[in-house]
């Protein structure tokens, strides 16, 4: 299943609806969302709550201004960075007023402007440079996002890697007995590096005779529980083993003391013959 396409908003800013509709016609793409925004003040509270890629803002408008509504858009922390491309007609940027309006415009942070009438090719390249600036932009920022998140995660298991080692550092002075400090320094390194189970062998002086092996487990009580189970199993096996052999060996002797059973032949006062036979019990 494809994943689906996270558009990115573009704020048209104008008075005009039908300036508003032919920058749609040039700019409509899937990729896009065009947010239509008829005044400065409607396009203020759009930014209050959503995010923009780059802003298309025409300077004359009733009320608040282009001009102004950059002034107010580049003095809140949330949009300050948000690209402004001004729509001017011609007139405006030719005359020495106009030319005061694209001063005070870049000024204010506008990345360019547009003469009117638009050339639609001109206006698609320019904007698309924002697009992509912008895609890449959150691009990082989530993989900033997500290598913190990770960097978090770290630093809280080493914290609790640490916190192990102080208590098990105490639990170790406190021990006395050889064998039970292997088992508990054994153990807790299981723990901290995430392993099943663990095994510490003790050499002899040359480096090389291993004379004792101690294996700890995830589970140690259930362990021992189902290794004293098996050992229990494997002596009644064991003991009826024996048994069976016992028995063998006792019809063996039996045998051997007993011929096997036998028959004999007599007459009877009837002058009929008789017949007696006997076995071992």
């Amino acid at each position: 299943m494809e994943n689906a396409i996270q558009k990115i908003n573009i704020l048209l800013v104008d008075d005009n609806p039908g300036n508003l509709l032919s920058l749609e016609t040039i700019l409509q793409a899937p990729d896009r969302n065009l947010v239509r925004a008829s005044s400065g003040e409607e396009a203020l509270r759009y930014q209050l709550d959503e995010d923009a890629a780059v802003i298309l803002l025409d300077v004359h408008m009733p009320n608040i201004g282009g001009l102004e509504t950059a002034a107010l858009i580049r003095g809140r922390e949330r949009t300050r960075n948000v690209p402004i491309i001004f729509l001017t007609a011609y007139g405006d940027a030719s005359d020495s007023a106009g030319g005061s309006y694209v001063s005070q415009g870049y000024s204010l942070g506008a990345v360019d402007y547009i003469i009117k009438p638009i050339d639609p090719e001109a206006l698609r390249a320019k904007v698309a440079v924002f697009v992509e600036l912008y895609r890449k932009t959150e691009q990082i920022k989530q993989q900033a996002e997500l290598l913190r998140e990770q960097n978090i995660e770290i630093e809280n298991a080493n914290l609790q890697r640490l916190s192990r080692l102080i208590d098990l550092g105490q639990e170790l002075a406190a021990e006395r007995d050889p064998e039970k400090v292997i088992e508990k320094y054994c153990d807790a390194a299981r723990k901290i590096v995430g392993a099943r189970y663990a095994t510490v062998g003790i050499l002899e002086e040359d480096g090389e005779t291993l004379t004792q092996a101690f294996v700890f487990y995830e589970n140690a009580r259930l362990y021992a529980e189902l290794q004293h189970h098996a050992e229990a199993l494997e002596q009644e096996i064991s003991e009826r083993k024996q048994a069976e052999k016992e028995r063998a060996e006792m019809l063996k002797t039996a045998s051997a003391l007993w011929p096997p059973a036998s028959r004999c032949i007599y007459p009877n006062r009837s002058s009929r013959m008789n017949w007696w036979s006997a076995s071992p019990v």
